[in-house]
C-alpha cells in the first residue's frame, strides 16, 4: 500500500478549536459518496506538548493499494469536492505533502489517547538514498527502540517514483508512539533520546521537520482506538 502523508495549516482567521473541528465534524462529509479507492483515513491534530519545530497543526494520513489507486482518485470529481471545502479552512500556501511506503519496525498496540511524533526527515546530501535507507532502518532504528516509553514505531519511505522527476524535499517520515503526552515528553528528556537518538541523527539527515500529534480515526470506523 501507499501511505499519503498531507501537511496543513490552519487559516489565518480560525482558531485552533474551529479549524480542528471543522476537519474532523464537517470536512469528512464534503463529499456525497465513498472517496474512491480510499482504504483509510486518519487525521493527526498538533498536540500541544512536546513542541517540535514544524509549522504545521496537523497531518492528513490516507492509504491506497498503490500510486495508480491515489492517481485515479485525483482525477475523480470526490478529489476535486473535497479540494474546494478545503479552502475553508486550510491555508493552502503553507502544505507540504509525501507519499510513501511503510516499513513497521515496531508493531505494538495503538489506544485511544496516544501521542505520536511525526518526524519528517532529508537525508545527508553525501548519501546516496539506499544507504541513507540501509542507516536508518540498521543503525538508528535500534537505537530509537531503546527509548523508554516506545509503543510503536514506523518508518515511512518517499516513493521511488518520486525521485524519477526531481529531488524531494523529503526522503521519509518516522512516526513514535507512546501512551500520552507525559510519556512522550519523558521520553524527549531521556538519557538515550538526547545521548544517543540525537547526536545519530546528525550522522545521516540534514533537515528535521518534528510535530506531535494525536490521531483521530475516520475510515474505517472499526479501526479507532479502543
Amino acid at each position: 500500500m501507499v501511505h499519503h502523508h498531507y501537511f496543513l495549516c490552519k487559516q489565518p482567521h480560525m482558531t485552533l478549536e474551529e479549524f480542528y473541528t471543522y476537519w474532523r465534524r464537517r470536512h469528512v462529509k464534503a463529499s456525497p459518496t465513498p472517496i474512491l479507492n480510499l482504504r483509510r483515513y486518519i487525521q493527526g491534530h498538533r498536540a500541544p506538548v512536546p513542541r517540535g519545530n514544524a509549522p504545521f497543526d496537523g497531518v492528513t494520513e490516507a492509504w491506497y493499494d498503490n500510486l495508480d489507486g491515489m492517481l485515479e482518485q485525483r482525477r475523480h470529481f470526490t478529489h476535486e469536492l473535497a479540494i474546494k471545502d478545503e479552502a475553508e479552512f486550510i491555508d493552502h500556501r503553507r502544505i507540504d505533502i509525501l507519499t510513501t511506503t511503510d516499513d513497521l519496525i515496531l508493531d505494538g498496540e495503538k489506544k485511544r489517547g496516544m501521542i505520536k511524533g511525526v518526524f519528517l526527515i532529508k537525508r545527508k546530501p553525501t548519501l546516496l538514498r539506499d544507504d541513507f535507507r540501509r542507516y536508518w532502518k540498521d543503525v538508528h532504528a535500534p537505537i530509537v527502540l531503546k527509548i523508554p516509553g516506545l509503543r510503536r514505531y514506523l518508518h515511512c519511505h518517499t516513493v521511488n517514483e518520486a525521485y524519477e522527476w526531481a529531488e524531494p524535499r523529503w526522503d521519509g517520515v518516522a512516526h513514535l508512539y507512546f501512551d500520552d503526552a507525559q510519556a512522550a515528553e519523558r521520553a524527549t528528556v531521556s538519557d538515550v533520546f538526547i545521548k544517543d537518538a540525537l547526536p545519530d541523527v546528525d550522522k545521516f539527515v540534514s533537515i528535521v521537520s518534528e510535530m506531535w500529534v494525536q490521531e483521530h480515526h475516520i475510515l474505517p470506523v472499526e479501526e479507532r482506538p479502543k
